[in-house]
């Protein structure tokens, strides 16, 4: 029903944000911490509505009624009676899962700013490369309008200019690279947890305070949220300010007490090469700079769809992984080639395999003690059954929610 009744829920869509600010994000990783941090310091200054949707004709749905896609969506739509008030800014994620999902949603909904997440290696059994990953995110740059239109772009990505290239409006860079629009001079570890920046907006320099961020990548989609907020007119130094207190969305490298005394690390809400190598990173880093760390515990799960690349990128995983981590636990037949990898590393580490995740878990629950830091980096289900299983006796209560003022999901 979604597809047959696209055509007129993209006419709908467009007539719901004619008088909105529409920012795309698109990416595919890191793209839910880049919509939240950004809807959510936006919330504190204007009306947001911030839409998701994995394909291309449920997002039209989703825009169009502001609410997910259902049955009594449909009929309101068609009715005429489910047409959503309209916010300042509406911040819709354009789904990057297959060739061509980005380009029939931009070319339907064109955005006034479009923000670039990590485009890291998904779905290579349907995209040749990651370049053409990268030409495919360029779709939603190509439909900016010229006079009005901005690019928020990772200035670090070694393939950026494929992504300027079909640009007809204005760039704001962000990321580590000198020049950048929105520059991290500084980032350091704090010894209580968390992280704290220095970033320079136009010039400007602005202190972060991320004390429920333990990532040090996690910061680049921080700063694409503040060069986006800054482009639909939000004050950076509030924005600077409201990111202290602003939690990521769950399994982003949560922190959450396990069993025995044990901190797990819960990092399932994703997973692709590249975060797991960076995932690697932080608990690595993490136990450098925290004295009551002891043992440092790496559970990975198979990655899929990678195509030919699948050898080479669970083997670079397994090797960093020896470097990361005194304990490697694998699940699954892919991962066992990272398992393999680990133990030709040569490094001092004792590696596991499991074929099932429940075996994974069940064999390290009980040997779990005070001092140890768990990384779960699997796909999201079975890692959620793992989290529970790993912090099941932790007298663990989940975070408030974000608050999103003025914000209608």
């Amino acid at each position: 029903m979604q597809s047959f009744l696209a055509p007129r829920a993209w006419r709908q869509a467009r007539t719901a944000v004619q008088k909105s600010t529409v920012v795309g994000v698109t990416g595919t990783s890191g793209t839910a911490l880049l919509t939240e941090s950004l809807a959510y310091i936006i919330s504190q200054q204007k009306s947001v509505r911030r839409l998701t949707a994995d394909k291309p004709a449920r997002l039209a749905w989703h825009v169009a009624a502001g609410a997910a896609a259902s049955l009594s969506t449909y009929i309101k739509l068609l009715t005429g009676k489910g047409r959503p008030d309209a916010a300042e800014v509406t911040i819709a994620v354009y789904p990057l899962g297959r060739p061509g999902d980005v380009d029939t949603a931009a070319k339907n909904l064109p955005p006034r700013i479009a923000a670039i997440a990590g485009l890291d290696s998904i779905r290579l059994d349907l995209f040749p490369d990651r370049e053409a990953i990268v030409h495919e995110a360029a779709s939603l740059i190509a439909v900016l309008p010229p006079e009005t239109g901005i690019a928020v772009l990772p200035a670090d990505d070694e393939l950026k200019e494929s992504l300027v290239r079909p640009l007809r409006g204005a760039v704001v860079w962000y990321g580590y690279a000198a020049g950048a629009d929105v520059q991290l001079l500084r980032l350091v570890r704090r010894p209580r947890g968390g992280l704290a920046a220095e970033i320079a907006v136009a010039g400007a320099r602005h202190e972060l305070h991320l004390p429920h961020i333990i990532g040090r990548h996690q910061v680049h989609q921080l700063l694409a949220a503040v060069a986006a907020a800054n482009a639909v007119g939000a004050d950076v130094s509030q924005a600077a300010q409201d990111l202290q207190s602003w939690l990521p969305p769950s399994g982003y490298l949560q922190r959450l007490p396990g069993r025995h005394g044990a901190v797990v690390i819960d990092d399932t809400a994703e997973t692709t090469p590249e975060n797991t190598l960076q995932a690697l990173e932080t608990l690595a880093d993490i136990a450098a700079t925290d004295t009551h760390t002891r043992r440092r515990i790496a559970i990975l799960g198979s990655i899929p769809h990678l195509g030919r690349q699948l050898s080479r990128f669970h083997q670079e995983i397994g090797q960093a992984a020896a470097s990361a981590a005194d304990i490697i636990i694998t699940i699954g037949d892919e991962a066992r080639l990272a398992n393999e990898a680990a133990a030709r590393s040569g490094q001092p580490c004792d590696v596991h395999h499991f074929p099932l995740p429940a075996q994974a878990a069940g064999y390290l629950a009980p040997l779990l003690k005070p001092g140890d830091t768990v990384l779960v980096k699997t796909q999201p289900q079975p890692g959620k059954d793992m989290i529970n299983q790993l912090t099941a006796e932790a007298p663990y209560e989940v975070p408030t929610a974000n608050s999103t003022k003025d914000t209608k999901p």
